[in-house]
């Protein structure tokens, strides 16, 4: 039996597609035939690698195929534009959204972040954009006012509303005998 061995000469490439087809800023594909673009490049018509346009402040992104705003700008069309970042608020990321929150103690108000005000008796939530108010007392309006419990009640778990002792049932805003 005889085994025939085929040899490449060293530095063949076995790609099947002519190298001057390939246009510029273009490689053979690693894998199967053909070419794809280098990096910063993309296809144009089949014939043609185009340098992909990059707007001011902006950077290649990491696949090469396209590009992300600097830190302090978001992206908008094709462009990317400057993040203002209103008193009372902190940058974030600008990829989505607007690229700012407001701080804590502070709420949104369209594009501006504005102080909680914080009545007498309450403190800042957990949220930090509201308020409540202290145990033993209730939200009214924009105020917190005394709890009033009546006989035969008990401050409930918030300690922001009252309940009716065991034994009693709530009548017309007063505890009563089952």
């Amino acid at each position: 039996m005889v085994v025939a061995v085929l040899l490449a000469p060293a530095g063949t490439a076995f790609a099947t597609d002519d190298a001057s087809d390939m246009p510029l800023n273009a490689r053979a594909k690693d894998y199967g035939s053909g070419w794809e673009c280098d990096r910063g490049y993309l296809k144009g018509d089949n014939t043609a690698c185009v340098a992909i346009e990059i707007p001011a402040h902006a950077y290649l992104d990491a696949s090469g195929s396209g590009w992300k705003c600097d830190r302090r700008y978001r992206k908008d069309s094709n462009s990317c534009v400057a993040i203002v970042v209103p008193s009372g608020a902190y940058l974030v990321d600008g990829s989505y959204g607007q690229g700012w929150e407001c701080n804590r103690g502070y709420r949104q108000v369209r594009d501006a972040c504005v102080a909680v005000d914080i009545p007498e008796n309450a403190y800042l939530d957990r949220s930090g954009s509201d308020w409540s108010c202290e145990r033993g007392y209730k939200k009214s309006g924009a105020t917190c006012v005394a709890l009033a419990v009546p006989v035969n009640a008990h401050t409930d778990y918030s300690g922001n509303d009252w309940a009716c002792d065991p034994g009693f049932r709530l009548y017309r805003n007063e505890c009563a005998v089952r």
